[in-house]
């Protein structure tokens, strides 16, 4: 985790990167939030279920998520990823 530049402040509450390497594919409930992050994929594609719909699903490279009121389910569609995020903040 980093804290952004000065000048990206007013907008960008955080940096984070990470790297998964796992046997099996994952998936993971990630819970409700008011950010919207900015997912940056140097790896696998990172699956994103529907929210109603769970078994339906996006294999995606890089992305930017909404805010949601509920969980949504995010897991990897390979062995590995790496991925690094910038959230915005409420402006």
């Amino acid at each position: 985790m980093a804290d952004p530049p000065a000048a990206l402040r007013p907008y960008v509450r955080r940096y984070a990167g990470w790297y998964e390497h796992m046997a099996t594919p994952r998936c993971r409930r990630e819970p409700p939030s008011d950010e919207a992050p900015l997912v940056i994929n140097f790896g696998t594609p990172i699956r994103l279920h529907h929210l109603v719909q769970t078994h339906r699903y996006d294999d995606l490279d890089s992305f930017i998520a909404g805010a949601y009121d509920t969980c949504q389910l995010v897991g990897s569609a390979g062995p590995s990823c790496a991925t690094c995020s910038a959230v915005p903040s409420k402006t």
